[in-house]
């Protein structure tokens, strides 16, 4: 299945935006290493 997807990158948050078939779907994440984990 391919995504696309879209970041954007600030001091303490990223926001992710993935684009599908099924349409489209922001996430927030900490700029941490559990955020991190979390976005993988």
């Amino acid at each position: 299945m391919r995504r696309d997807i879209g970041v954007d990158l600030h001091k303490n948050t990223f926001t992710v935006c993935y684009l599908s078939k099924e349409g489209r779907k922001l996430k927030s994440f900490k700029v941490s290493k559990k955020g991190i984990e979390a976005f993988k």
